[in-house]
């Protein structure tokens, strides 16, 4: 493995960091989008369920991510 594969590879923890702040922003995105969304559909639904809701869609968007970002940088290796 020459120096330009090490450098350009990113650690296990720099991919953890990445997904979570990506999820993050995406979750927060999710919640506004809903909150603006819902009413135009008529959708009723509290905010704690709406809220809860997109937490099980963040935690596994943030898994796929991780997972994801782990398997290119095996395949770049």
């Amino acid at each position: 493995m020459n120096e330009s594969n090490t450098t350009n590879r990113q650690s296990n923890l720099m991919s953890l960091i990445e997904s979570a702040v990506s999820v993050l922003v995406g979750y927060v995105l999710t919640v506004m989008v809903q909150l603006f969304l819902y009413p135009l559909f008529e959708v009723r639904m509290s905010l704690q369920d709406s809220l809860l809701i997109s937490l099980i869609v963040v935690f596994i968007a943030f898994l796929k991510n991780y997972m994801v970002r782990r398997v290119f940088n095996r395949i770049q290796a």
